[in-house]
């Protein structure tokens, strides 16, 4: 049984995902290269890792979607909140495993996540904009 595939602009949505990344990865590099020189490298190892793991958990998370859209079952559905706890855990395992290395990559790994989460909230909703939904 084939699922048709919601009226929205795939190709629109990469560009918006793959933009996302790079700016955030471009916050990140500055941001490095900012606490460095005032003597926090913690943080900007930090900042880059917090934006890698954003990043990663958007390709999972992409993909289990997509799955689950094709799938369409209900047992499906329920993958995708299991999953996505899990990946809500895990992170917030390494956050509180990188406080007991150093607090400042924690910081910097929240922080990451955290910038790379409105970076992607904004280019959805200039995106959204643009195609007329607002």
């Amino acid at each position: 049984m084939a699922v048709t595939p919601p009226n929205t602009n795939v190709k629109m949505l990469s560009s918006a995902v793959r933009k996302t990344v790079l700016i955030s990865l471009a916050i990140a590099a500055i941001g490095f290269i900012v606490s460095v020189i005032v003597n926090f490298a913690f943080l900007g190892v930090g900042l880059i890792v917090g934006t890698l793991l954003g990043a990663l958990n958007l390709r999972l998370m992409d993909s289990k979607v997509a799955k689950a859209k094709y799938e369409g079952t209900k047992m499906a559905k329920k993958g995708i909140a299991i999953q996505s706890a899990g990946r809500l855990l895990g992170v917030t395992g390494v956050i509180l495993g990188s406080g007991f290395i150093n607090v400042f990559l924690a910081i910097g790994i929240l922080l990451g996540i955290v910038i790379f989460q409105a970076v992607l909230l904004l280019n959805m909703l200039k995106n959204l904009n643009s195609s007329g939904a607002f």
